[in-house]
């Protein structure tokens, strides 16, 4: 609970909120070699997030949050070229 400061003493209530949160993360990667100087790794994220408001004093302000997980933008895709080195010996 939330109370009116009044100076340092305890005043009326103006708050009574229970909060439920939960979040869901899962990450996977491959790689794959397509040669001997070429890897492609694909990665894939899955984030969901809810927030479950339980508001004792204003009720019309209670109710979950939601916010839907959106996968296009989760995918992830590299492709590492790596290029000869020349070193010369003197």
């Amino acid at each position: 609970m939330q109370y009116v400061n009044n100076q340092g003493k305890e005043g009326a209530i103006n708050a009574n909120i229970d909060y439920r949160n939960t979040q869901y993360s899962l990450f996977y990667q491959s790689e794959t070699e397509l040669s001997t100087k070429t890897t492609l790794t694909l990665g894939i994220s899955y984030n969901s997030l809810n927030y479950d408001v339980q508001d004792y004093l204003k009720q019309n302000q209670s109710g979950v949050k939601k916010f839907d997980p959106q996968l296009y933008h989760a995918l992830r895709l590299a492709i590492l070229s790596v290029m000869r080195s020349v070193c010369m010996q003197v």
